[in-house]
């Protein structure tokens, strides 16, 4: 087994290259960075801009990451001092072929947790992992988390306000929600949506819906959540806090 704290930069970067696509920026120090983030350098200043949503201190918090992926925000949340971090994924982790989506969205992407591995090594990271899908997150199964990051994941959820049930069902304090919006329909106060029943948003079959910001407060509210406000917004992109 390769010890990675012997590695010289250069060997480690060539660890780093072996994995087969990296979805996000990761910076592991000597100056080895992942380079195939999904869309370049807009992840990495999307990603900065999703973690100046999310709570600096995390001191003595536990935290569930939903759709961790590589594990950025795991990794962050670790990094601003929760007690426990539960990275889960299911889809990216090891169902995308289950999934039958053979378009050109997907068919370069590399499927499995060898980015998330590789990088928890390299971090000495205590972030737990356990592969879940979001509609089977029970607290019998995972337990409860004082902080949940549900960050671009709703809106490809077939059953979002399911999925909301969900995980309200292991939030315990807080909920940090990032999802797409519809621009169009956040123009009006009422509750809307756009539905894709293709790939209508950025060519990509699994998304499923464009609500608007009056309808994710809605869905917020009726999946149990006793408050939910708008954090930040960017274009088609938002952040919200939902509190239990």
């Amino acid at each position: 087994m390769i010890n990675l704290a012997e590695l010289n930069p250069e060997e480690l970067a060539q660890e780093v290259a072996k994995v087969k696509y990296w979805h996000h920026y990761l910076d592991f120090g000597r100056n080895v960075v992942t380079k195939q983030g999904k869309e370049g350098k807009f992840c990495r200043k999307f990603q900065q801009w999703i973690l100046s949503g999310i709570p600096e201190d995390l001191t003595n918090k536990s935290v569930l990451d939903i759709g961790a992926w590589d594990g950025f925000y795991s990794f962050s949340a670790e990094k601003r001092g929760a007690k426990k971090v539960l990275a889960t994924d299911s889809f990216i982790w090891e169902q995308r072929e289950l999934y039958g989506l053979d378009h050109n969205f997907w068919r370069d992407f590399g499927a499995g947790k060898q980015g998330f591995e590789l990088a928890r090594k390299i971090y000495n990271s205590h972030v737990e992992d356990y592969n879940i899908d979001v509609l089977d997150l029970h607290p019998d199964k995972i337990g409860n988390f004082d902080v949940v990051f549900f960050l671009g994941v709703l809106y490809h959820m077939k059953y979002p306000l399911f999925a909301l049930e969900k995980v309200r069902s292991v939030t315990k304090e807080l909920l940090v929600l990032e999802t797409h919006i519809s621009l169009f329909f956040s123009l009006f106060p009422q509750p809307l949506m756009r539905f894709y029943p293709s790939n209508e948003l950025s060519k990509d079959v699994t998304n499923w819906t464009g609500a608007n910001i009056a309808l994710v407060k809605s869905w917020l509210l009726t999946a149990g959540f006793r408050k939910a406000e708008l954090v930040k917004w960017r274009k088609d992109r938002a952040i919200f806090y939902a509190w239990v």
